[in-house]
């Protein structure tokens, strides 16, 4: 998290969407340990949001997984694909199971598909009534959530 380390090899031209060989980038670092002045600066300098790695969770997921609204629409705001699924489904079905109100808030608002599944994990609305959260069941319902999937 040194910025002005950070501002020297991003002037030097340092590839900073390099993986290392546990498959973490530095834009997933910086998300990890919740320091946005970091990502938005690494997003700014051309980070991308997708990794090819299966070690780590790509960072749309990880800001999801940190709880911090603000991570999440940064990414949002750098074209982070909303409807991405993983072993764990979407951001939206994980921060529905996760109870996170104010992400699932606003991925809807963004428009994020919430019918969309895989074949691993259940559809946005399940993980909302496997929590027994019916404030956010309410709110996927009214955005066209499907009972029967």
């Amino acid at each position: 998290g040194d910025m002005k380390l950070i501002e020297k090899l991003v002037k030097e031209g340092v590839n900073i969407s390099a993986i290392n060989d546990s498959g973490e980038s530095a834009l997933s670092k910086a998300i990890s340990r919740r320091q946005i002045n970091v990502a938005r600066f690494l997003l700014e300098n051309g980070a991308t949001t997708e990794y090819p790695g299966f070690l780590v969770e790509k960072p749309l997921f990880s800001a999801v997984s940190t709880g911090n609204v603000k991570l999440v629409q940064l990414l949002l705001d750098h074209d982070a694909d909303i409807d991405e699924c993983s072993s764990v489904g979407t951001v939206l079905s994980k921060a529905a199971k996760a109870g996170q109100e104010d992400i699932v808030a606003l991925l809807l608002s963004r428009d994020a598909d919430v019918n969309l599944f895989n074949h691993l994990v259940y559809a946005p609305l399940y993980g909302a009534v496997t929590q027994n959260n019916d404030r956010l069941v309410r709110e996927l319902l009214k955005h066209g959530a499907e009972t029967g999937i």
